[in-house]
């Protein structure tokens, strides 16, 4: 009867000397067993002989055998008694045939013995030589994920998707940090790649922490903690691609937002961005807040930065968080679109009153070519200033205009319908 295994088979296990309740002379190998590609189950019988290295012929001992072998999902151990220096090299050779048959067939190549601890079933604790990384690795063969812990508590989880290539996962969750921290089901492609503690007070310098979570496909957080990736509605993939960069209470809701940092930050709109501060907002799609304090860009490729600068939502908008909260909407889907607000610290709202203005609040005046704005002037211009024609100049009221030539003393204006000099 011919054996069954000229599939590929794999023997990626190695020897570890010694075991601690062993002998001294008794020798462990740890091997895995596949049957025409699947992991092997039953019982074989199994033969191991020693060389002086990965090609020779010449033995180190007599063949051993190990009739009826239970292997199970593909894994087996052979522990043996053999004349082998711990100070010489050694390559294995294993054989292998179907229980009570007759012919054996030699596994594909050979396996240096290691004498050195284990980590698991076949990695040495003070490193391996002659790995083949296609047969050799730290990891598991079936759908399970990969845990690493420390302190006996889950720092590192590795878990492959559910969708398919080939017969093969087409990516994995990488889930770094807290215990605590998580994908939502279904969840495919998701980073954390650390911070996070569970859900109370329990860091005793903050308060109200929580795990780090990603809640739609291929999402990220950076680390931090209480930061979110995604939202928690709809399909997993209506939200993908978010990032949270780190700080603490910042939420990527949007399809492909972004949040560099800060805290209490919300991007909500496709392609949003807040770059950091606390409490900002951009809610429509492409829109920025750059930072500060409780900013709100709620108008399609709106911009605000500061404190309090407002561009107005529209129906379209999506979740308000603190900055926009409150916010009236504009009438228009868009709301406020292509509006740049910056607002100084002043504490009352700036709010926009239309699309595609540019406006700025700053009580000590604005400046165009010095840093030193006129006191009293709301605009300060070194050099000329030019209107362009077709184009106008209007200052004043509908009642009196007065432009100021050389400081106050002199100027030229009407008032009441009456033109005047001074």
């Amino acid at each position: 009867m011919h054996p069954r295994f000229p599939s590929p088979l794999l023997h990626a296990a190695l020897l570890a000397a010694l075991l601690p309740a062993a002998h001294a002379g008794e020798f462990v190998y740890q091997g895995q067993l596949d049957d025409r590609g699947q992991p092997a189950n039953g019982r074989y019988d199994l033969r191991i002989a020693a060389y002086t290295d990965e090609k020779s012929a010449s033995g180190l001992m007599a063949p051993i055998e190990f009739p009826s072998v239970e292997v199970k999902d593909g894994r087996f151990e052979l522990r043996f008694d053999a004349p082998l220096a711990k100070e010489r090299e050694a390559w294995l050779e294993v054989a292998v045939r179907d229980a009570g048959s007759a012919a054996y067939a030699s596994l594909p190549g050979r396996s240096k013995a290691i004498s050195a601890p284990l980590i698991g079933a076949c990695w040495s604790a003070t490193g391996d030589a002659g790995s083949n990384p296609t047969t050799h690795f730290l990891g598991t063969t079936d759908a399970q994920p990969l845990v690493l812990r420390t302190a006996n508590v889950q720092s590192l989880r590795i878990e492959p998707s559910s969708i398919l290539s080939g017969g093969l996962p087409i990516t994995a969750n990488v889930i770094a940090g807290s215990k605590s921290n998580y994908t939502e089901v279904a969840v495919r492609g998701a980073t954390i790649a650390g911070g996070g503690v569970p859900f109370g007070d329990n860091d005793p310098d903050f308060l109200n922490e929580g795990p780090n979570r990603v809640a739609d496909h291929y999402g990220t957080v950076g680390g931090g903690n209480n930061n979110l990736a995604g939202d928690l509605l709809g399909t997993a993939g209506d939200r993908a691609f978010a990032t949270v960069a780190g700080g603490a209470y910042n939420n990527a809701t949007g399809f492909a937002a972004a949040v560099g940092g800060g805290e209490i930050n919300r991007a909500s709109g496709e392609g949003a961005m807040v770059s950091g501060g606390r409490g900002n907002t951009a809610s429509h799609s492409m829109s920025t807040a750059a930072g500060g304090l409780y900013n709100c860009a709620g108008g399609l490729v709106s911009f605000a930065a500061g404190h309090l600068a407002k561009v107005r939502v529209g129906s379209a908008s999506g979740n308000a968080g603190f900055g926009c909260d409150g916010v009236a909407t504009s009438g228009d889907a868009n709301g406020d679109e292509g509006t740049f607000a910056w607002a100084d610290s002043q504490v009352a709202n700036f709010v926009s009153t239309g699309p595609n203005q540019f406006l700025i609040r700053a009580q000590g005046g604005v400046a165009i070519n010095t840093n030193a704005p006129e006191v009293g002037a709301a605009l300060t211009v070194a050099g000329n200033a030019v209107v362009q024609s077709p184009g106008a100049l209007s200052f004043g009221s509908a009642t009196r205009q007065m432009l100021n030539l050389f400081g106050t003393s002199y100027g030229i204006g009407v008032q009441s319908d009456t033109q005047y000099f001074r």
